[in-house]
C-alpha cells in the first residue's frame, strides 16, 4: 500500500536541518581523532514550518490525526533539503514536535520536526557535480544545462 503524501509543502524559508550521524569521532589524547563511518542511511531531523490559510491548517490537522494517527505513520513529503528543486521523502513527525505557533486572521503558523529517511545519493552525479564546479566554479550549472538541452532535445531529432 502507497504511502499518504501530505499535500502542503513545508515554507522554504522555515527549514532547519540536522543530518544523520553516521560518522563516529573518537578524540585521542596528543594527536587526531579518529573517525569511523559507523552507520549508512542514519535519519535527519528537519524543523519544518507552514504558514497556511484556515482550510489549509484544518487538512493539516486532519492528516495528522487521523492519516497518520498523530505521527505514528511514514507519510511522503515534498522537501528542498540536498536538491535545488523539491524533492519527495518519506517522513514522520518527531513526538510531541507539531504545534501551532501563532494565529493572527487568517493566517496560522504550524510547525513540527520531521524525521526524514535519506534519498541514496548518486556518487557518480556526486563526484561529477564536484569536478564540475571545482573546474567551472559556480557557472557549472550552466554547463549541466546545456548538457541537458544538447542530450534530451538536440540528439534525440538527429537520424543514424
Amino acid at each position: 500500500m502507497p504511502l499518504p503524501k501530505l499535500q502542503l509543502r513545508p515554507d522554504t524559508q522555515g527549514y532547519s536541518v540536522q543530518d544523520g550521524e553516521d560518522v563516529i569521532a573518537i578524540e585521542l589524547d596528543g594527536g587526531a581523532g579518529r573517525y569511523i563511518r559507523d552507520k549508512w542511511g542514519s535519519t535527519s531531523r528537519v524543523a519544518v514550518t507552514w504558514t497556511l490559510l484556515p482550510a489549509q491548517h484544518q487538512y493539516l490537522r486532519a492528516f495528522y490525526n487521523t492519516i497518520i494517527a498523530k505521527g505514528a505513520l511514514p507519510f511522503l513529503c515534498d522537501l528542498i533539503l540536498d536538491d535545488p528543486e523539491p524533492v519527495e521523502h518519506v517522513c514522520r513527525i518527531v513526538p510531541k514536535t507539531m504545534n501551532l505557533g501563532s494565529q493572527q486572521g487568517y493566517a496560522y503558523i504550524s510547525s513540527c520536526t520531521f524525521e526524514v529517511e535519506p534519498i541514496t545519493p548518486d556518487a557518480e552525479l556526486d563526484e561529477t557535480l564536484v569536478m564540475l564546479y571545482e573546474e567551472y566554479g559556480e557557472g557549472y550549472s550552466d554547463i549541466m544545462n546545456l548538457l541537458a538541452k544538447l542530450v534530451n532535445e538536440d540528439l534525440p531529432g538527429i537520424n543514424p
